[in-house]
């Protein structure tokens, strides 16, 4: 299969495949060390991997379904409660989440835009398939930017 030019934030590409309708992109992380969540010493050692599999914006009409090895570290302070941790990508690819950030915001495009059912059928047209409940979860989820001026002030005279 040709390369495929897709840009991941802190992951090599190693292989790329095309199976059923989904192309699946095996990829590894660059950086070399990961800071501890609880007491951010750096760490290099690696304790083990684990593969995660989120889902990430169509390419071609084609579902895109990324295989990220993900590293697990070993804490190297002593007192440190955590004794292993995995790798975080909080810019690409949240903790815990199953969706890329970018997947995500697409989906809260069509979330505000449609709503529920309607904007999951346009999903799944867009080779994007979720649930009407997904959605409306997104926008639950959004938090709206907050206004510096209260709404009496941008009233004219005349309207008070």
């Amino acid at each position: 299969m040709p390369s495929i030019p897709i840009h991941l934030p802190h992951f090599r590409i190693c292989a790329t495949s095309l199976s059923s309708g989904y192309i699946r992109i095996h990829a590894v992380a660059k950086k070399k060390m990961a800071a501890c969540p609880d007491c951010n010493t750096p760490s290099s050692r690696v304790h083990s991997y684990y593969l995660r599999k989120p889902r990430d914006l169509p390419f071609s009409d084609q579902r895109v379904c990324l295989q990220l090895r993900v590293r697990r570290f070993r804490c190297l302070l002593d007192r440190c409660r955590r004794v292993t941790f995995a790798e975080r990508f909080p810019d690409f690819l949240p903790f815990r989440a199953r969706r890329t950030n970018r997947f995500t915001s697409a989906l809260r495009h069509i979330a505000f835009a449609l709503g529920g059912k309607a904007g999951a059928r346009l999903a799944c047209k867009l080779a994007m398939p979720t649930s009407g409940d997904t959605l409306i979860r997104i926008i639950l989820a959004t938090t709206l930017p907050t206004c510096n001026k209260p709404y009496a002030d941008i009233l004219c005279c005349r309207c008070r």
